[in-house]
């Protein structure tokens, strides 16, 4: 998204117990930012939970990002998963 910038801080709070990454918009373009990752041990590995609620808080930013996050989530997710197998290794079946 080259044509548009925007800047944003969060909030990010680690729990333990369970193990969590909670963020919060501290101060950006959004009306709602939210996401967490929940991770749990299956003991053959992890399975990690995430949840993300968006909404930007301008009309025009709304009309023309919205549409492009899906995508947007999908590379997150991928980067992810890639940084997860070079570290770790390949999911183990």
């Amino acid at each position: 998204y080259k044509f548009l910038r925007e800047k944003y801080s969060s909030a990010v709070v680690l729990t333990h117990d369970p193990l969590t990454i909670t963020v919060n918009q501290a101060q950006g373009p959004f009306s709602t930012l939210y996401n967490r990752w929940e991770f749990k041990d299956t003991g053959e590995g992890s399975v990690i939970d995430f949840e993300l609620q968006f909404n930007f808080a301008v009309p025009l930013l709304r009309r023309v990002i919205s549409p492009l996050m899906n995508r947007a989530v999908s590379k997150f997710v991928d980067a992810f998963e890639a940084r997860a197998h070079e570290i770790y290794g390949p999911q183990k079946d």
